[in-house]
């Protein structure tokens, strides 16, 4: 089921009236596959608030933070290092690039394969201004979607000096690029710094 958008937003969107309902199932179709599409465009594991705990590998010595692989975080409760649970006093987190950073000077993770665990909250919360925003995007995606499929394999077409030309440049609609280039990741994931 469609978390960001609807059949019936969608419908509104392209203007077509609640009474006609020939296209509803392709249309929720669309709604479910959009809400994938904008999470991997983003690159965010999950939208709406969920809680997680992830197991992250310390490839180099000397790594003194780890990136979460769901942001924005929101809280985080517990941070275990080579099987110590850290204090909040020995880390902090920045919510929206997802780094959990230790904070002595000094103070590194151990190297290795899962040898820390972050237990955390990350997503945003039901009725947000960001889960609207994301909706609005996931709309414009899933109506752009609905009007290439009705014209699937035209670059153009025109009658009596009315011409439609389909934008065969990018997978996602220009509009939607802008609402979503907010909700991409700042850091890249796995970097090092």
């Amino acid at each position: 089921m469609a978390d960001l958008t609807s059949t019936a937003r969608i419908k509104r969107a392209l203007g077509i009236p609640s009474s006609v309902t020939r296209h509803d199932e392709y249309i929720s179709e669309l709604a479910d596959a959009v809400d994938h599409e904008v999470l991997g465009y983003t690159g965010q594991a999950s939208l709406t608030r969920t809680t997680r705990t992830d197991k992250l590998d310390i490839q180099l010595s000397g790594t003194s933070e780890v990136m979460l692989p769901a942001f924005p975080i929101h809280a985080v409760s517990e941070v275990v290092s080579a099987g110590t649970t850290l204090t909040t006093g020995d880390y902090y987190f920045e919510p929206n690039t997802g780094a959990v950073r230790l904070i002595a000077s000094g103070a590194t993770f151990e190297q290795g394969k899962q040898t820390v665990e972050v237990s955390y909250t990350c997503g945003f919360a039901d009725g947000s201004n960001q889960l609207k925003t994301l909706a609005m995007a996931a709309t414009i995606i899933a109506c752009a979607r609905f009007n290439q499929t009705r014209h699937q394999g035209m670059f153009s077409e025109g009658m009596a000096g009315y011409r439609y030309m389909l934008d065969t440049k990018t997978g996602v609609p220009p509009q939607a690029v802008t609402i979503l280039s907010q909700f991409v990741r700042v850091v890249a994931f796995g970097s090092t710094q």
